[in-house]
């Protein structure tokens, strides 16, 4: 995407900024945001502390499979905190398997008859993104290793099912992170 660059007062150099890219970061009038540049390129940074992405779903009639995926997408996406409402007891318990078993840091903060949100209570730490990244292709090695042994012993597959579930919140982690923009490429790539 192409700004031309506006010249005001004597050395003074101005672009906009994308509307949509303003929307999402939640920015208004008179934020400030931090610029730094790197060789070419000029990175603009929006403040860590911007106001919470929520979003409201009804989920009256959803079945379990389209409940887990739209929760998990929107997860994924980057909301913070998701209202979720016309839910049954099907649907709680499906949000609470969600929270134990795929979600980091987040919990149900509120509950009442007619909505649940839930959302993170954690505050993300981006330098752990390489850690649990690795930690991912290690799992899916331990998972193999697991599988030949249940298969060679025909034993359970329980610990095969324990690493996959850990293996789940660590890439949905991951993905969280990259959607919602805060691993920076480094140096480039």
């Amino acid at each position: 995407m192409k700004r031309k660059i506006i010249k005001i007062a004597e050395k003074t150099l101005v672009i906009s900024l994308p509307a949509a890219w303003v929307e999402e970061q939640g920015l208004k009038k008179g934020d400030e945001v931090d610029c730094e540049t790197d060789n070419e390129k000029l990175i603009i940074i929006p403040p860590q502390n911007k106001s919470t992405r929520k979003i409201d779903i009804n989920i009256k009639g959803v079945s379990e499979r389209v409940l887990r995926w739209q929760i998990s997408s929107l997860h994924k996406q980057g909301y913070d905190e998701i209202i979720v409402s016309d839910y049954d007891s099907n649907h709680y318990d499906v949000l609470q398997d969600l929270l134990t078993n795929l979600f980091i840091g987040f919990i149900v903060k509120e509950r009442s008859k007619l909505r649940i949100v839930i959302g993170e209570v954690t505050v993300v730490d981006v330098s752990e993104f390489d850690s649990m990244l690795r930690r991912a292709f290690r799992s899916i090695g331990t998972a193999f290793e697991d599988l030949e042994e249940a298969l060679t012993t025909q034993s359970s597959l329980k610990k095969l099912i324990d690493v996959e579930h850990n293996n789940n919140k660590v890439t949905n982690f991951c993905e969280r992170l990259l959607n919602r923009n805060l691993i920076q490429k480094e140096k480039g790539h």
